[in-house]
């Protein structure tokens, strides 16, 4: 079956994306003896388009080196919920302050493996914007229009084996300008395209 063109999210305001990120489903609840992780998906109005700011991970972390992702990390003992977490991160890797960024919702939330539980929060941030970069953390950003990202041409699901020899489905993006997109953070940006629908 071919595949249709994306959805045009252009035209969206920030109020009608929070409005369908409150919209009601089924929330998972918090799963016991499971570390919390939250990343925040940072989307930005760059010449009336949306976009998605991404990170690509230093070669100096511990997990997913040179990895496209989102800015976030394990929860703290100070952090009251995941948008604490998600906000706070988002400061320390790439120098926005938490006061920038205005909150439209989140996404349920999923288990990694079950390494860890991943809280997904929506937030948009001002354009243009000062990027600070933790450099044993992130090497550089960049962002790629969420239309594009809409777009069921750009991702497929393919066989993947990780250097421990474990086999299974996942999430692909084509290249964008160099930037390869995949794995729980495709993933995640899929749930919120279909979300936005």
């Amino acid at each position: 079956m071919k595949k249709s063109a994306g959805t045009d999210f252009s035209k969206l305001t920030s109020s009608e994306i929070k409005d369908r990120l409150a919209k009601p489903e089924q929330i998972q609840e918090d799963i016991e003896n499971i570390p919390k992780a939250a990343v925040l998906i940072p989307l930005s109005l760059q010449n009336n388009q949306w976009n998605v700011l991404f990170i690509h991970r230093s070669s100096w972390v511990d997990k997913h080196k040179d990895q496209v992702s989102f800015p976030g990390g394990m929860a703290e003992q100070g952090d009251k919920n995941p948008i604490e977490t998600a906000l706070r991160e988002t400061r320390e890797e790439i120098g926005i302050p938490s006061q920038w960024i205005k909150v439209l919702g989140q996404l349920n939330p999923l288990v990694f493996r079950n390494e860890y539980q991943i809280y997904p929060i929506v937030g948009e941030i001002p354009c243009p914007i000062e990027i600070t970069l933790s450099r044993m953390e992130v090497n550089h950003t960049f962002s790629i229009p969420l239309n594009w990202l809409a777009n069921p041409q750009n991702y497929s699901l393919k066989d993947y084996e990780s250097a421990e020899g474990e086999k299974r489905k996942v999430y692909f993006f084509q290249e964008y300008e160099h930037e390869l997109l995949w794995g729980i953070s495709a993933f995640i940006t899929i749930q919120l395209v279909e979300k936005l629908k």
